[in-house]
């Protein structure tokens, strides 16, 4: 697996340059200073400024190379220091800081010497200095190699970088890279941009600028009491990577679903996120055009299992009862084929919509098919609330036709059964509830039937001569005048 290098920001970048300016800025004008001051301390070292120009000129340079020396020292010393991944370079970086300080203090006794002749001992320095000359020399000609393929690696990360910042810019998702921060424990106690891109600025609403070098739940503070904070965190302990998808609510107060996936880099994550708010609407919309019925918009009956289930499990929870409506159009076929199947279904649209009207908030209207409807009533206390519920469906369906179809005479059959007083699943709901419609219509329609066992020929089938309907075409039956309608009466309170 490529392995990203650790992306340095501009800031940072210009710092060094500027750092390396002063730096040369500043041995500039330490040479000019000498330069111009030797008059002033030469004579420290027994040399006369206006007397004899090379032994000046000697000092002066003894003197630029000895804050030289220390300078190289300081910073071979650095880089020794930072280099810890760097295991055999290291040993060169302290090599050369010694040889640097040995030849600057070398230097400074030999500037001693001028003023103190019996101090003779800057020869033993300088042959330290030689030795650990020739000890660096050796070093760097057994390396070569290696620091050939090191600088070819350090190029190709370079390279690495480049690509990885032109793939992530080029990128539809947006992606951020952050540092684990810890406290004085080793605790992480939040996260640190370091890096995203520019579709990383457009998710969270602010520009890179102000971005990176922020704390994570400092500037998102959901990220913390939404949990993805700990998450985040096992990621970084475990290495395990995570995939999520959620809903979130961003600057603009548009709600969208987020996915966003988080892996381990080093000390730190990485994580790449997508808007996946239209995928998620057009995952709805495909969802609820399979669970409902395009005509009436009410559920269908790969819904209908769940309700029920639902349902069963909320009079068990509560010792209470279910009442399933087995609910079938009188004469339907009649009007749909004698005055067209726009009319057709213009009335089972009229329909669904008066039977959701009839029933409480709780209750589920669902088209199984046909001109059949079933309506599921969970929380039931009492029969003669079903019955009554019942007799009020019947009350609307008879309630004229619908517009432009005023005159169309509507009417339907209820067949009901009860949980768990006539059943104790599902299955068997329904197969009661169909027997208990079946012989609503034998009873010439527009009413409604509680399944009962002692009923004659109540059998939970199709009967086998079906109850007599109305002749097709356009016969005068199959309208009634408004003033006729059909009336129903609701059941007694007790």
């Amino acid at each position: 697996m490529l392995r990203v290098p650790k992306l340095v920001s501009k800031a940072a970048t210009r710092t060094d340059r500027l750092s390396l300016l002063k730096l040369i800025s500043g041995l500039l004008g330490f040479g000019i200073a000498v330069a111009f001051t030797s008059g002033y301390w030469l004579p420290i070292f027994g040399s006369d400024p206006s007397g004899d120009g090379p032994a000046s000129l000697h000092v002066i340079a003894e003197m630029v190379l000895t804050i030289s020396y220390f300078i190289l020292a300081g910073a071979f010393l650095t880089m020794f220091r930072k280099c810890r991944g760097l295991l055999s370079f290291r040993g060169i970086f302290l090599v050369f800081a010694l040889f640097a300080a040995a030849s600057g203090v070398t230097r400074i006794l030999g500037l001693l010497e001028l003023q103190h002749q019996d101090i003779s001992f800057s020869s033993q320095l300088e042959m330290i200095s030689a030795t650990l000359a020739v000890v660096s020399a050796g070093i760097v000609a057994a390396l070569v190699g290696r620091i050939r393929n090191f600088l070819a690696t350090a190029r190709e990360s370079q390279r690495n970088e480049a690509r990885f910042i032109a793939a992530s810019e080029s990128s539809l998702d947006a992606f951020y890279t952050l540092d684990a921060v810890r406290d004085s424990n080793g605790e992480i106690v939040d996260f640190e941009f370091t890096y995203l891109n520019s579709n990383g600025e457009k998710l969270v609403g602010l520009p890179r600028e102000e971005i990176i070098g922020q704390y994570l739940c400092a500037l998102i503070p959901v990220n913390r009491t939404g949990g993805f904070f700990d998450e985040y965190k096992q990621v970084v302990m475990t290495g395990a990577p995570i995939v999520q998808e959620f809903p979130m609510q961003l600057e603009d107060d548009i709600p969208r679903w987020i996915r966003h996936e988080v892996v381990r880099l080093e000390d730190g994550i990485a994580i790449t996120a997508a808007d996946i708010t239209e995928r998620k609407l057009s995952e709805r919309a495909t969802e609820h055009r399979a669970q409902h019925d395009p005509l009436t918009g009410l559920p269908n009956r790969s819904l209908l299992s769940d309700r029920m289930q639902q349902a069963i499990d909320r009079a068990v929870r509560y010792r209470n009862k279910v009442g399933l409506f087995l609910v079938d159009m009188d004469n339907f076929k009649e009007i749909n084929d004698g005055l067209g199947h726009a009319a057709g279904d213009q009335v089972l649209v009229t329909v669904a919509q008066r039977l959701r009207e009839s029933v409480r908030g709780t209750d589920s209207v669902l088209r199984i098919g046909g001109d059949e409807f079933i309506v599921v009533m969970p929380d039931v206390q009492e029969e003669r609330d079903i019955r009554r519920m019942a007799a009020k469906m019947i009350a609307a369906v008879l309630n004229g036709g619908p517009d432009g179809l005023e005159t169309v005479q509507m009417s339907c059959s209820i067949g009901i059964a009860i949980y768990p007083v006539q059943a104790d699943t599902a299955d068997e709901l329904f197969s009661k509830a169909d027997a208990a419609m079946y012989q609503a219509k034998r009873g010439g329609g527009g009413c409604f039937e509680v399944y009962n066992e002692a009923t004659p020929g109540f059998e939970p089938k199709m009967p086998v001569a079906a109850p007599p309907r109305r002749m097709a075409a356009a016969r005068p039956d199959l309208v009634a005048p408004r003033a006729g309608k059909s009336s129903v009466t609701f059941p007694p309170e007790a």
